[in-house]
C-alpha cells in the first residue's frame, strides 16, 4: 500500500473571499498564499454553512449541517457523542493535531495552559495545542474576576513578561464601539502576536511529530478577525494604501433588521479606510506565518507528501452595506476562500462549482482513504481537484438562528424569519444591492422549495 499523505488544513477566522492576491485583489500582499493557490486548485464559490465561528467549525468537524446539530449561535458545544472526522482519521492510523483556535466549546473559555484539555482528545485529536481567541480572554476575565493564563499563548506571554502588555492591548481594543476599536498597531512585538505564535508553534509541531505514521494538522489562526491590531511592521505596509471602498449602505428594500444594524454606527470615511488597511495588514502577517509552515515542511522532508488546504470559517462585512462583522447572509459574510494543493491535485486550475465548508471534512477523509460515514452531509470535492469531475454542488445552504439562505451560481434566496425575504441575481447584481424578491416570485418560490428540502434533509442529530 502506498504511503498515505500528510494533510495540512489551514484556517483563518473571518477572512473574506476577496482579500487575497490570487483572487485579483490589487492591494493585497499575500505572496505565499498566491503561490500555493496557483500550485493547486482554487474554488471560487465556497460558502460557509453558518457565518459564525462555533457553528461553522462544528459543521466542519462533523461534516453535518450545523442546524442539524442545533448549532445556530456561538453559544454551543460539540457533543462528545457526535462523531468527527478527526476521530476517523485517528482510528485509521493518523496522528491528528491542532494548533490554534478550535472554538468547539465556546462557553467554557478555557483551553488549559498546554492546550490539551481532555475534551480535545474526545474530539479525536492525538496531539492538540488549542488556543483561545484574543478577545475571549477578556470575556474569561469578566467571569473569573482575574486575568490569568488560560491557554498556551497567554502562558507563553506570561513566561516572557508580556502578559500585562497583551492585557492592556486587549483592553484598549474594546474601549470604543466594536469596529472603532483595535485599529491601532498591537503593543506587542511581531514575534509575540498570537498568529505569529500559532505559526511558530505549528512549525514546531510539524518538525517534532514522529514520522512512522501519516499526520493531519489543523492550523487555525485567530485572525484576521477583529480587533485589527496588526503588528507595526505589517501595518506600515498599508499605512497609505488604496484599499477600495465598501459596498454602499442598504436601501429600503433590505429587511428592517439589516437597515437597523446599518444605522447603529456611522463611522467616518477615515475609520472605514483604517479598518480595511489594518484588516489587510493582519492578512499579510498571516501570510508570513503560512510561509513558516511551508519552510517547516521542507525542513522535515515531507513537503512532497503533504496535501494542503486553505480556507476560513466565515467572512467579514468590513462596512459593506453599512455592516460590520459576520452573521448575515451577504457574500462578504458567507463566502470564504478555498484552495487545495499537493500530490494528485490539478495545478493552476480555477473552479466555479459550488462548494460548502463542510465539504472540506469529506475531502480530507477521501485524501486519507477513510470510509465515508452514512450520516454526514458533506461531499468530497477531490474529484474536481483531480480533474475527474467538473461540477460539485448545484446549490449551497447557509443558516443562523434568524435566517436561512440558498445560493446558486445565479441567485441567492434569503428567508428571513419575521421579516421580508430577499432574492438577488448574482450575475446581474453581484454586490446584492437590489432585492428582486417581489419582482421575481417565480424564482423565489422555486428556491424556497429547494431551501426547504435542503434544510429538512438528514433529519435532526442533536
Amino acid at each position: 500500500m502506498a504511503q498515505r499523505p500528510n494533510i495540512l488544513l489551514i484556517m483563518c477566522d473571518q477572512l473574506r473571499h476577496d482579500f487575497a492576491g490570487y483572487v485579483g485583489c490589487r492591494f493585497a500582499q499575500t505572496p505565499t498564499l498566491d503561490r500555493l493557490a496557483h500550485q493547486g486548485t482554487i474554488f471560487k464559490n465556497c460558502i460557509a454553512n453558518s457565518p459564525a465561528c462555533t457553528p461553522a467549525r462544528i459543521g466542519l468537524a462533523t461534516g453535518m449541517m450545523p442546524h442539524r446539530l442545533g448549532a445556530l449561535t456561538n453559544d454551543c458545544y460539540l457533543r462528545f457523542s457526535t462523531p468527527t472526522y478527526y476521530q476517523q482519521l485517528r482510528d485509521h492510523g493518523y496522528y491528528v493535531g491542532c494548533v490554534g483556535k478550535l472554538d468547539l466549546a465556546k462557553p467554557e473559555l478555557d483551553c488549559g495552559i498546554r492546550g490539551n484539555l481532555p475534551r480535545t482528545f474526545s474530539w479525536g485529536f492525538t496531539h492538540p495545542v488549542e488556543c483561545m481567541d484574543r478577545m475571549d480572554t477578556l470575556e474569561r476575565e469578566k467571569l473569573k474576576g482575574a486575568f490569568v493564563p488560560a491557554d498556551p499563548y497567554t502562558h507563553w506571554l506570561e513566561n516572557r513578561g508580556l502578559l500585562e502588555t497583551f492585557h492592556r492591548d486587549m483592553l484598549d481594543c474594546q474601549e470604543d464601539d466594536r469596529y472603532d476599536r483595535g485599529l491601532h498597531d498591537t503593543y506587542l512585538p511581531t514575534e509575540a502576536w498570537e498568529d505569529t505564535f500559532i505559526a511558530n508553534r505549528a512549525a514546531q509541531w510539524i518538525e517534532e511529530i514522529p514520522t512512522e505514521r501519516p499526520w493531519h494538522l489543523f492550523v487555525s489562526f485567530v485572525g484576521p478577525r477583529d480587533p485589527f491590531n496588526a503588528p507595526h511592521e505589517f501595518a506600515e505596509m498599508f499605512r497609505d494604501a488604496e484599499v477600495g471602498k465598501p459596498i454602499p449602505g442598504p436601501g429600503t428594500d433590505k429587511p428592517a433588521r439589516i437597515r437597523a444594524k446599518s444605522t447603529r454606527r456611522r463611522p467616518s470615511s477615515d475609520t472605514v479606510t483604517r479598518a480595511r488597511r489594518q484588516y489587510s495588514a493582519c492578512i499579510t502577517a498571516i501570510d508570513r506565518g503560512v510561509a513558516r509552515l511551508i519552510d517547516a515542511l521542507k525542513r522535515s522532508g515531507v513537503l512532497e507528501n503533504t496535501v494542503l488546504l486553505f480556507t476560513a470559517d466565515h467572512g467579514e462585512m468590513l462596512y459593506d452595506h453599512g455592516l460590520c462583522g459576520n452573521s448575515v447572509a451577504y457574500e462578504s459574510s458567507i463566502r470564504v476562500p478555498l484552495f487545495i494543493s499537493g500530490a494528485g491535485v490539478c495545478r493552476g486550475m480555477v473552479s466555479d462549482t459550488m462548494v460548502e465548508l463542510i465539504d472540506v471534512s469529506q475531502t480530507i477523509r477521501d485524501i486519507a482513504d477513510v470510509p465515508r460515514r452514512s450520516d454526514v452531509d458533506a461531499m468530497s470535492f477531490l474529484p474536481v481537484a483531480r480533474g475527474k469531475a467538473h461540477s460539485h454542488r448545484r446549490d449551497t445552504v447557509s443558516s443562523l438562528r434568524s435566517w436561512n439562505a440558498l445560493r446558486t451560481n445565479h441567485y441567492k434566496f434569503i428567508d428571513n424569519l419575521n421579516d421580508t425575504a430577499e432574492l438577488y441575481d448574482l450575475k446581474e447584481d453581484p454586490a446584492e444591492q437590489k432585492n428582486i424578491y417581489k419582482e421575481r416570485q417565480d424564482a423565489a418560490k422555486e428556491l424556497r422549495l429547494r431551501l426547504r428540502d435542503r434544510m429538512m434533509s438528514g433529519g435532526c442529530n442533536r
